[in-house]
């Protein structure tokens, strides 16, 4: 008998208004992803709100939900709970997205290498390029114990949208370096779009894969989504930020989309 979802995640309030079991828990400590098989279908809005709590309850940087009737795919592997930490080691077909139009040169050189997607960089993939938005930065400064060197420690994740990854770099504290790293600091901030060369490998410290960067670059962001059906459709089930654990966005916010998208209306169910 499998366990009940409210069981599983007695601290998400949500659950209590799920009725399924929880058929499967895939996990990815480096990723910072969960995806989850339930054994029966959930109403759309509960299962948004789920996955939202999910995210905000353990720093997660993505959740999927998989219903068993919908999901063949899932379904298919073994019924087991596992972790998933490294690659398997098997070949896999690569995926490339051109070359990131470069706008500046934060540290290091122009950056004019294929893109990678970050969901199918490895411990193995060696030298890398990646482009993505950054949505944390620490700095530190260390010394080794072993040569009595010191340096500055530059730490920064990068998402895709579609997945995302952690990168590091060692800068010399010299004069040159000093100089290098200040102008780092200065330029790369939350939010800032970037491109990143570097060498994927497994990191003991942080138990997972990370891009040890030489380069940085800044790019323009992707551009925006937009609506090109000829019939535009009217969203009839928007929650703003009034809902609590539902949205995010504000009227206004929804309002300027629906406008910019040529949408004649939209229906806000705050509850």
């Amino acid at each position: 008998m499998k366990p009940k979802i409210d069981v599983v995640f007695p601290d998400i309030k949500s659950a209590s208004l799920i009725v399924a079991e929880v058929e499967k828990i895939k996990l990815s400590r480096h990723r910072r992803r969960m995806e989850l098989l339930l054994s029966n279908n959930v109403q759309e809005d509960i299962l948004t709100r789920f996955e939202e709590e999910l995210k905000r309850q353990y720093r997660l940087n993505s959740v999927l939900v998989h219903e068993a009737e919908k999901n063949a795919d899932f379904e298919q592997e073994r019924n087991v709970m596992y972790v998933t930490r490294k690659s398997s080691g098997k070949s896999q077909e690569t995926e490339t997205l051109g070359k990131a139009k470069v706008t500046d040169v934060i540290y290091g050189s122009a950056i004019r290498s294929e893109l990678t997607p970050i969901k199918q960089i490895r411990e193995d993939s060696g030298r890398v390029c990646l482009c993505g938005e950054v949505f944390g930065i620490e700095t530190k400064d260390i010394t080794s114990k072993k040569t009595g060197k010191s340096f500055h420690l530059v730490l920064f994740d990068v998402t895709d949208r579609s997945d995302s990854i952690s990168c590091q770099m060692f800068i010399e504290a010299d004069e040159k370096g000093d100089t290098a790293y200040s102008e780092v600091k200065s330029r790369l901030k939350v939010g800032k779009h970037v491109v990143v060369r570097g060498k994927a490998q497994y990191n003991d410290y942080a138990r997972e894969t990370i891009v040890m960067a030489n380069g940085i670059c800044e790019t323009e962001p992707p551009p925006a989504r937009f609506d090109d059906a000829e019939e535009k459709r009217v969203e009839l089930h928007l929650h703003t930020q009034m809902s609590a654990m539902d949205g995010v966005s504000s009227a206004k916010e929804l309002i300027s989309r629906a406008t910019e998208w040529g949408h004649k209306a939209i229906a806000i169910t705050d509850h």
